[in-house]
């Protein structure tokens, strides 16, 4: 990592961040590492993967602050400071290994998933890997099989599809290979909601070479992930790499898509206190639907 880098006090603010429980500027920061991690002139993966990471953090505090309980946000905080601090030096020493990487994140959200849940869920559902590898397997054949979806301005398909997912992972568990493609369709949903919007025509319909040539290639990369485990990790990451690249230059372009529904993107002035409260009140309620059936 170059010396003018400035990851290490990207992390330390997400640290304190974390330790305000002000897990939405977190989340902001997550995107901020992402978002440095693009003008790097060498491999931009360490830094990028860190900021996957501590976003991902961010909104698992999210959703568990969303059951107002005080005992389980720090019991979830705790657990997630030393894995901040793994990924960190793993980042810092340019030394990133994928198998770790993952290996932490497992570790991570198996140890805070079930915080997220109400108390009916925790007393009732047990881990079930088994039925998680079957859904995340149904559900990437499906999306293989009917992608021409996506140039359907009215689909919501990947928001269905992680619906599906964050409801069944949060109560069952996930292995490592499920929690890869779980993570790549995160970032899959969030580059092509830019995709779209560059996409939408006067009329509202989308046109379809722009989703064709940026969403399609990684749509069709995704079958291979579920091959095994070691193929996940290694193809897995590489993808996750491209996406979120691909996204943070797409911000550059058209900056905050969700700001006028409410989401205030990141800029150099300080919030009040009371409109931060209901801007992460209202971020939380959102996550919260997404994590659950309806």
């Amino acid at each position: 990592m170059t010396e003018a880098h400035p990851f290490s006090e990207d992390l330390m603010a997400a640290k304190l961040a974390m330790d305000k429980d002000n897990f939405y500027l977190m989340s902001i920061l997550g995107n901020r590492i992402m978002s440095n991690a693009v003008f790097l002139t060498q491999d931009p993966k360490p830094v990028l993967l860190a900021g996957v990471f501590v976003k991902d953090v961010a909104t698992e505090l999210l959703l568990v602050s969303a059951r107002a309980k005080t005992e389980p946000i720090s019991t979830a905080r705790a657990t997630a400071k030393p894995f901040l601090d793994k990924i960190g030096s793993m980042a810092l020493s340019g030394k990133f290994d994928d198998s770790a990487f993952w290996s932490m994140y497992e570790d991570f959200i198996e140890k805070v998933r079930r915080f997220a849940i109400v108390e009916v869920e925790e007393k009732s559902y047990s881990a079930n890997r088994k039925f998680t590898a079957i859904v995340v397997e149904w559900l990437v054949r499906y999306l293989s099989e009917n992608k021409k979806l996506l140039l359907d301005h009215r689909n919501q398909l990947f928001g269905g599809i992680l619906n599906e997912l964050g409801r069944i992972f949060r109560v069952h568990g996930a292995a490592k290979k499920e929690l890869v493609v779980i993570v790549v369709l995160g970032y899959l949903e969030k580059l092509y909601a830019y995709v779209r919007f560059a996409s939408t025509k006067t009329d509202g319909t989308l046109e379809p070479d722009l989703v064709q040539s940026e969403i399609y290639p990684f749509v069709e990369k995704l079958p291979q992930i579920l091959k095994g485990e070691d193929v996940a990790l290694t193809e897995g990451t590489s993808l996750l790499v491209d996406l979120a690249l691909k996204w943070r230059s797409y911000f550059i372009r058209y900056f905050e898509l969700r700001f006028a529904q409410g989401v205030v993107p990141e800029q150099g002035i300080e919030l009040p206190e009371e409109t931060k409260k209901k801007i992460t009140e209202a971020v939380t309620r959102t996550m919260e639907k997404r994590s659950k059936s309806r």
